[in-house]
């Protein structure tokens, strides 16, 4: 896997949170390689996603097959679930680019198909300064949490609870939130597992 460090010129007003730099050096994973359960290599984004959901945090990830779905299903109770979708882009994520046009309609056919969701985790390497923003007017618009995951605080709030609580199931609806959660959110959570 080669890993590289490069500077990010961005246009003026999409600053990356939480810096508010207009600069800011990020490093671009040209493969993410991690290994599962049975040993087998896993190369892409949502597999190393799928990977830190079912084996490091002990929530089942159930993967969407179908053209016009989320990424994955966490299922909790009953018929409730949280949706996610992962975003393996080189920069920033932008929220405003996907949110109605595609988010909105994952959690439309899920209730549709008597799935209650609750809220959708989007897991990429950053966001803009304005997806924080459109998360908290979607929230109020529709009553469904987005949850901002940066795949830095993804993998270490996973790797830190397989090491605290190997057997037991991480409590998967404190993910069930409007926010930007990074390492340091993530470690926040942690505490209250």
């Amino acid at each position: 896997m080669t890993v590289e460090t490069t500077k990010v010129e961005l246009p003026p007003n999409e600053e990356l949170l939480p810096t508010g730099e207009e600069t800011v050096e990020v490093e671009v994973e040209e493969e993410v390689e991690t290994v599962d359960q049975s040993g087998q290599k896993v190369t892409r984004f949502e597999d190393a996603t799928a990977f830190l959901f079912d084996v490091k945090l002990k929530v089942p990830m159930h993967r969407a097959n179908k053209e016009n779905r989320a990424d994955g299903k966490l299922s909790l109770e009953g018929n409730q679930c949280i949706l996610l979708d992962c975003k393996s882009v080189e920069g920033a994520v932008n929220l405003q680019d996907h949110l109605d046009i595609q988010f909105d309609g994952y959690l439309r056919k899920e209730r549709e198909s008597n799935c209650q969701p609750l809220a959708f985790l989007v897991i990429g390497p950053a966001f803009t300064a304005n997806s924080l923003k459109a998360a908290y007017q979607y929230k109020a618009r529709t009553n469904w949490d987005i949850a901002l995951i940066t795949a830095e605080g993804l993998k270490y709030l996973a790797e830190r609870w397989s090491a605290m609580s190997p057997e037991k199931p991480f409590p998967v609806r404190l993910l069930n939130r409007t926010e930007i959660i990074d390492k340091e959110r993530a470690e926040f959570l942690l505490s209250l597992a």
